[in-house]
């Protein structure tokens, strides 16, 4: 009996040796498999953020009369179309970021560039400021399209409630001395209906 009591307690050995031998190998699979799905995680996300497969972001680009423009480019081989958003708010407020100008930015999935502008509100300045303005974005843009590779001949300037009232205005009275902007003077017209 003595010989079979021997043998049990060495086969407990044994098992306690196998089961913690199975138990190492199921943690270092799962291990693996932890580190090796981070790793896969961790390299697409950083694929996703790589600067060369993402369109150009620029926002809060100081453009003229102190005020700003946020700039969405895709990428593409030659120069994009571009659209200018002009903010609403009945002139008195609202802002680049706000309204429909989230909607606009899906275009750039589509190869388009998107703008969106600031303009003096009427709160801070009269009449004809925010013209004077949009008009100074269009100008601006265009002489800096190569910078964004964006195609000058093709931009087109649209907006919002007021905005869209200030989109028709700028473009109508382009060749008008009154709404011509004094940042700009030295640039030949360039923003035409």
């Amino acid at each position: 009996m003595k010989r079979v009591a021997k043998k049990h307690k060495g086969s407990k050995k044994s098992k306690s040796v196998y089961s913690n031998l199975y138990l190492g190998i199921i943690l270092g699979i799962v291990a693996s498999v932890i580190i090796g799905g981070s790793y896969f995680l961790w390299n697409k996300n950083q694929r996703e953020q790589a600067d060369h497969l993402r369109p150009l972001e620029v926002s809060n680009l100081i453009y003229c009369n102190g005020e700003k423009l946020d700039i969405k480019v895709p990428i593409s081989e030659k120069p994009v179309p571009l659209v200018i958003y002009v903010h609403g708010g009945g002139w008195q407020w609202g802002s680049k970021v706000g309204g429909s100008a989230p909607y606009f930015y899906k275009l750039v999935d589509k190869g388009v560039a998107v703008t969106s502008i600031n303009y003096h509100l009427s709160g801070r300045a009269k009449f004809p400021s925010a013209v004077k303005d949009v008009q100074c974005a269009v100008k601006y843009l265009k002489f800096h399209a190569s910078q964004f590779n964006i195609d000058s001949r093709k931009i087109i300037l649209t907006g919002q409630s007021a905005g869209g009232n200030l989109a028709l205005v700028s473009g109508m009275a382009s060749n008008t001395s009154k709404f011509s902007s004094e940042s700009f003077r030295d640039f030949r017209q360039m923003s035409v209906v």
